[in-house]
This record gives structure tokens, C-alpha cells and sequence, in this order.
């Protein structure tokens, strides 16, 4: 049997500090799994992690969700390497003078070659709620990383 997890390290820094710093779990969607099943039956995958995407949304996950509830925002990635057997690590940086006119609900990575700058293009490969919503002030910066694992189970 093959597990397949992703989670985000989420760090907010203010004044060089870090003042936020999480691990959040997230649900991967059905649409992903039919993208990583594809070679095994002759076919590409259109999987590259392209966007890290932020709603203010509050609906429950599905596996079925395509779409973030309400995306509001999203940034692209700034490293995708494989970091070890199975492993692939992804990092997206929200900076300073960038600021979200919402509260922070939900998080959703969007892969592929649909998957543009324009909110809900893409295939979205997993999504998150977050049990305490945040805001993002001018001096924040955010830091995610995300770790995408597949292993042996």
C-alpha cells in the first residue's frame, strides 16, 4: 500500500520575529489522485504545484471540492524541488507589502498547466481549513512550505 500526505509549515515573521509558526494537515482532493494514478495506465499526469491560494470561504471539506469556497488571493511558487525518495518540497513566500483584504480561511494548492495567476484556474491538489483564521497585516510576511510525501505503508 502507497500513503499519500502533504502538509504546510506556516510561518508569519513581523520585524524579523517569527510570531506565527504551525503545521497544518490538509485534505487531499480526488481530483489529484485521478492525475497520480494516470501513469499506470499509459497516461501523463499534469501535476506541477504552480499556486498556493487563500479564500475566505468556510464550507466543509470534500475530497470532490475543484475550487477553493471564495478565493481571494493566491501566489506562485518560488522552489519545487524533490527532496528525498517519494518527496517533493514546495515554497511560496507572501511578502510584506502584499496584503489580503480578508481574513484567511481556507489554503488550497493548485497544480498544472491550466493553473494560472487568474483565481480558479488549475487543478486543485489539496485544500485546508484553518481552525483559527488569520490576517495578514502590511508587516507580515508569510512563509509556507509545503511537503508532499509518498511512501511505503
Amino acid at each position: 500500500m502507497i500513503n499519500y500526505s502533504g502538509i504546510y509549515l506556516l510561518k508569519v515573521i513581523r520585524n524579523c520575529k517569527i510570531i506565527n509558526n504551525k503545521i497544518l494537515k490538509n485534505m487531499i482532493t480526488n481530483d489529484c489522485l485521478k492525475e497520480m494514478i494516470k501513469p499506470l495506465y499509459a497516461q501523463t499526469p499534469d501535476l506541477e504545484i504552480k499556486y498556493l491560494a487563500f479564500g475566505d470561504g468556510t464550507g466543509a471539506l470534500d475530497a470532490e471540492d475543484h475550487t477553493l469556497i471564495n478565493e481571494i488571493y493566491r501566489i506562485s511558487a518560488l522552489t519545487l524541488e524533490n527532496t528525498d525518495i517519494g518527496q517533493v518540497s514546495s515554497e511560496f513566500v507572501l511578502t510584506k507589502p502584499e496584503t489580503l483584504s480578508n481574513t484567511v480561511t481556507e489554503i488550497g494548492i493548485f497544480a498544472g498547466s491550466l493553473a494560472t495567476a487568474t483565481l480558479g484556474t488549475g487543478l486543485m491538489i489539496s485544500r485546508l481549513l484553518l481552525t483559527t483564521p488569520i490576517t495578514k497585516i502590511v508587516d507580515d510576511e508569510w512563509y509556507f512550505q509545503r511537503l508532499d510525501v509518498l511512501k511505503n505503508g
